[in-house]
């Protein structure tokens, strides 16, 4: 897989109601060489009802919204936060990216990483053991703890598990190479300095 070492992993929360879904939370990190370097995390004020279950799955409630900024204001900070940076997020394609759209705002060329996309290539080989995909499941999988269903700790926990599949992939290069020298049975025997060096 391609990696990327500069990108903001994002994540939404939202109150669906009547088949319309209402942002509640946008909050992105921004990284570059796979350190975090800056921070976009908002309520978004909306009029309409959370849903109890919404509530009880976030920890988001009418009071922590209701002196929020306004959508139009969220959505024209959170673009320019993003810049020119590639987007990744966790099966955005289906969820995060439509709502944005459903908005005004479409950041679709720039979503180019999708780590659920990528955890569930790598499940054969490298995930067989997860109990599923979920964003948490697959972090507790290779060793990482977050709090779910926070958009901003979604969107740390993302880019943290897609450097842990990075790590995955990197250390399976390294024994690959390290079986082809096991295998060979000239290895360690010194024999280099014998062929093409001066003395």
């Amino acid at each position: 897989m391609e990696e990327f070492k500069d990108y903001v992993s994002f994540d939404l929360e939202f109150n669906e109601v009547e088949g319309i879904q209402h942002l509640l939370q946008v909050s992105a990190i921004k990284y570059v060489n796979h350190q975090e370097i800056e921070r976009f995390d908002t309520y978004v004020h909306t009029t309409v009802h959370i849903r109890s279950f919404i509530t009880g799955l976030t920890g988001i409630t009418q009071d922590k919204i209701k002196n929020a900024p306004p959508l139009v204001e969220v959505l024209r900070d959170f673009k320019a936060f993003v810049g020119d940076f590639p987007l990744m997020g966790y099966n955005g394609r289906k969820s995060d990216i439509p709502v944005l759209q459903s908005h005004g705002l479409d950041l679709e060329a720039q979503y180019q990483i999708d780590v659920y996309e990528i955890a569930q290539a790598m499940k054969p080989t490298y995930l067989s053991g997860s109990k599923g995909l979920s964003l948490k499941a697959v972090a507790e999988y290779i060793g990482l703890k977050g709090q779910a269903h926070n958009s901003l700790e979604d969107a740390k926990m993302t880019a943290e598990v897609y450097q842990g599949l990075l790590e995955l992939k990197a250390n399976e290069s390294y024994l690959d190479q390290q079986e082809v020298v096991t295998n060979n049975p000239f290895a360690g025997l010194g024999l280099a300095g014998l062929f093409g060096e001066d003395e």
